[in-house]
């Protein structure tokens, strides 16, 4: 009989064990973090500038694909038997990809839409990527 953690996804055994204090009503386990703010999101934010200057560089195209690699590597990485610290690295690849992705998929978007459907295909790509974010994609 195979046993079933192996079968369900490492990351969410790993996210019940973390929330577990926190329901318990003990002290809440938190991720690596810089001043109370993850590593993922603060690489992500940092991202945003340098990857608009690549996009206005090289075009959108490769700055989708190389953030769409270092995400998914990120992603796959996830499943391998991993120390704390590897962990957290490949959370900062996912925060540098995400944001990558967002400039070039941003800059895709206003590149192609129409100019009376800018402001709304913008709003779409946001509204993606943060719903993406609050259910912990």
């Amino acid at each position: 009989m195979p046993r079933v953690l192996s079968l369900a996804p490492r990351w969410l055994a790993i996210s019940a064990l973390l929330l577990l204090p926190a329901v318990v009503g003990a002290a809440p386990v938190e991720p690596p973090a810089i001043a109370g703010v993850p590593i993922d999101f603060m690489l992500f934010a940092l991202t945003l500038i340098p990857a608009g200057s690549l996009t206005e560089r090289y075009g959108p195209n490769p700055v989708i694909v190389a953030g769409l690699i270092m995400a998914g590597a990120s992603v796959l990485g996830l499943a391998l038997p991993l120390g704390i610290f590897e962990l957290t690295g490949l959370r900062a690849l996912a925060g540098v990809g995400q944001g990558m992705l967002l400039i070039g998929v941003q800059s895709y978007i206003l590149s192609v839409a129409s100019p009376d459907k800018k402001t709304q295909g913008t709003a779409n790509i946001v509204r993606g990527f943060q719903g993406g974010m609050l259910s912990g994609v």
